[in-house]
């Protein structure tokens, strides 16, 4: 009854900051629903015991919110700008782990150096849901909304496997860069081959179904919400990495075949659209909603911390957000005066 209760109450809120967003509509939707989950944890204060491990916050919300993410984008947009955006999702990401880490190390030594690494990989990649966001209330041109959108499909892999090695030197005192470099490789081109593997996969199952005359739409929408917590979870039994193998399969489009045509075809597109578009505001709902109610908890400990002022901690986030932003600007910069694409 409690996961039950804990449920409506996150869902109440997802709903009550749609209602508020249209209120103040000069703030960002993600914001409003921060805002509305952390006032509901100082009224509730039994929704401060949530718990998701991160395992399974993976598959629940990240998978389907990147692989519609990918349905939705333009594989031949990506394409093109396939220099830019590899550049921002590993390069950028990994400089970032180093600058922001050794900065924050800087500022606060009694912070080891692994767990500033893994502070920065938390902070480095951009959030799809920011992005999306972003590109609802600013005049983005298309290559800038190509950038963003394919950098935020692909830079999670990067942040997770540097924060699992940043957690991993701080927990046994080692760390090996050629292990790491090895391994990251690993899990992105194995990611990518089982992304590309199990999508074709997914293709000739959609196209076998309606071979043999299986049209039902429910069939169709449900199988194609399905994909991709499976290829998440065979990524990881298979040890590569379930975002890239599951963005993959997003662009290959598993449930709407090329050269596929119909009436059947459109009444499934059509009801996709509509499910994934609840389903995916709904998610991001509720992530956002989480991270508002974890919010107060997070900023008590925060606050009563002897070991560091509040005026200090204050200028450190000031101080870090500066650096962020300068790395990011910088490398930017770079990258237009080499022309990279």
């Amino acid at each position: 009854m409690a996961v039950l209760e804990l449920a409506l109450i996150v869902l109440a809120c997802v709903i009550g900051s749609a209602v508020l967003c249209q209120i103040v509509s000069r703030l960002s939707l993600p914001l409003v629903q921060i805002a509305v989950g952390a006032v509901v944890a100082l009224v509730v204060p039994a929704v401060h015991d949530v718990s998701i491990s991160s395992e399974l916050f993976l598959v629940l919300f990240i998978a389907p919110l990147l692989f519609n993410e990918a349905r939705e984008t333009n594989p031949r947009d990506l394409w093109e700008n396939k220099g830019s955006i590899l550049s921002l999702a590993v390069g950028l990401v990994l400089l970032t782990v180093l600058v922001v880490g050794f900065a924050l190390n800087w500022f606060v030594p009694s912070v080891p150096l692994g767990a500033a690494f893994a502070c920065a990989a938390a902070l480095a990649p951009t959030d799809a849901a920011a992005v999306g966001a972003l590109a609802s209330s600013v005049s983005l041109k298309k290559r800038q909304s190509t950038l963003l959108s394919g950098e935020s499909l692909i830079n999670d892999a990067s942040g997770i496997v540097s924060f699992q090695f940043a957690i991993a030197a701080v927990v046994t005192g080692a760390f090996s860069l050629i292990d790491a470099s090895v391994d990251f490789l690993v899990e992105f081109v194995g990611g990518l081959l089982l992304g590309v593997l199990l999508g074709l996969l997914g293709n000739w199952v959609v196209k076998r179904a309606r071979s043999i005359g299986v049209e039902n739409t429910n069939f169709h929408v449900l199988f194609e919400v399905l994909i991709p917590f499976l290829i998440y979870l065979v990524a990881n039994v298979c040890h590569v990495s379930g975002v890239i193998a599951v963005v993959v399969a997003g662009l290959i489009n598993v449930t709407s075949p090329k050269g596929v045509i119909g009436p059947s075809v459109s009444r499934m597109n059509i009801v996709s659209g509509s499910v994934w578009h609840v389903l995916t505001y709904a998610l991001n709902g509720i992530v956002f909603v989480l991270l508002g109610t974890q919010l107060p908890l997070a900023m008590q400990d925060t606050w009563e911390n002897v070991r560091i002022t509040n005026s200090t901690l204050i200028l450190l986030v000031f101080g870090l957000t500066f650096v962020l932003l300068a790395t990011r600007f910088l490398w930017v910069l770079a990258m237009d005066l080499y022309h990279v694409r």
